[in-house]
């Protein structure tokens, strides 16, 4: 084979394979707003370059609290802004796509979760009734199939939902958006649903309700896990079967993260994700305890993490806080 030859096949080589790299960075929603798009592409570069964004959650009816004392402490603004678009009050949700407008507009980043009530509980709200109360299987079934009382009842509560995420589809903002979060636990109505009839079918059902009838183009689709690993032998093997049991499919995410509480960053279930994701970013949806050097370095994948409110300074040194900010791998959100 004459060298001309050889350099003409490893151009098409090398344009082929720039072609599938790109194609695998294509949000799942081919309509994809360019802001979503962007936020994507801005994950895929992160992990490429080992880097991580900052993060902090806030709770819904104290938007700025928790971000607020993470500046305190670090002397930054934490790239990520999360809060919830739980089913409390509207005058509640007003508030919270207002902030994140603010957020947004102001050069950070926008998460948003959604701690959802039965869709039995039409009119109120409740942490421990409505967000942990049970669904039977009955019920479930019901609640998955088109036309029946209880999937009628979900339709008017996404509905309602879509109204003010449409908001920030309109004022051009790009949602990291995780719902049905940490779904392989069994604390949560929509939780510990295995198999393709259970929490997998719902969350393809939101995404088509989402996308294809209320046209909210602006969302990266997160599918948020948790560290919840069970087992000695082969626990790798037990990890990412404990996952895939509960995916939606590649189709139907965009990102992929976990929640880690009380510092049990887990090496397994850290592996059982990236094998998962097949490439696609992961990140630590929530966390209490933050990662030290030790975690970072055996884990170095994470695009993101995101404190959990109250786990700031009730878990954290604030000079181990300090130093996961200012790391030289972490990134905030510019100065203003």
């Amino acid at each position: 084979m004459s060298d001309s030859l050889r350099q003409a096949i490893a151009s098409i080589l090398f344009v082929l394979l720039s072609i599938g790299a790109l194609s695998a960075q294509e949000p799942v929603n081919p309509a994809a707003t360019p802001g979503a798009r962007a936020l994507l592409a801005e994950l895929y570069e992160l992990q490429q370059r080992g880097l991580r964004w900052t993060g902090q959650h806030n709770f819904p009816d104290s938007l700025r609290k928790f971000t607020t004392r993470a500046e305190e402490i670090t002397g930054v603004t934490p790239m990520l802004y999360g809060t919830d678009m739980s089913t409390l009050n509207g005058n509640t949700r007003d508030s919270v796509v207002a902030e994140c407008i603010r957020r947004h507009r102001a050069g950070q980043k926008v998460t948003l979760m959604w701690h959802a009530g039965r869709p039995q509980d039409r009119y109120h709200y409740d942490q421990d009734l409505d967000v942990k109360g049970r669904v039977y299987t009955e019920q479930w079934q019901d609640l998955t199939t088109p036309g029946t009382d209880e999937n009628s009842a979900w339709l008017m509560q996404v509905d309602h939902l879509a109204v003010y995420l449409r908001r920030l589809r309109d004022a051009n903002v790009p949602v990291l958006w995780r719902p049905y979060h940490e779904m392989n636990g069994n604390w949560f109505w929509w939780g510990n649903r295995p198999g393709k009839e259970g929490v997998a079918e719902l969350w393809r059902q939101l995404y088509d309700r989402l996308v294809n009838e209320h046209k909210l183009h602006n969302l990266v689709w997160v599918w948020n896990a948790h560290v919840t690993v069970e087992g000695d032998i082969d626990k790798d093997d037990v990890a990412l079967a404990d996952l895939a049991k509960f995916y939606p499919g590649a189709a139907y995410v965009d990102a992929l993260a976990t929640d880690v509480y009380n510092g049990d960053y887990d090496d397994a279930h850290y592996r059982a994700l990236r094998k998962l994701a097949a490439g696609k970013p992961v990140g630590l949806g929530e966390i209490g305890v933050v990662p030290d050097d030790d975690v970072l370095e055996r884990q170095p994948g994470w695009t993101w993490f995101m404190i959990w409110p109250t786990h700031l300074t009730q878990d954290n040194k604030e000079k181990d806080v300090r130093r996961l900010f200012t790391d030289n791998k972490s990134i905030n959100a510019p100065r203003r």
